[in-house]
């Protein structure tokens, strides 16, 4: 797979994951400050539970991607000989 692939499919599965948030964000939102959207569900709470983990797992995601794939290199270090 040549750079630019790999970079598109880090992209797109980061976006993924950046939408899982902002859809569970958003409807926790409504939940929490408009009493109208509760009204068609009769299992408020268990449908807050799930979004909030839906949230989590999210957030999750997007860090380990960043952390195990965007991380800046190590500087290479020469070793240092007596008498240099």
């Amino acid at each position: 797979m040549n750079s630019q692939t790999t970079q598109q499919l880090y992209k797109a599965t980061i976006a993924h994951f950046i939408a899982q948030k902002e859809r569970a964000t958003a409807t926790l939102h409504l939940y929490f400050t408009n009493s109208v959207a509760i009204g068609d569900h009769p299992n408020v709470v268990q449908e807050i539970v799930n979004l909030t983990k839906e949230l989590c797992e999210a957030e999750e995601c997007i860090d380990a991607l960043e952390k195990t794939f965007m991380q800046a290199p190590k500087p290479q270090t020469t070793p240092l000989t007596p008498g240099s």
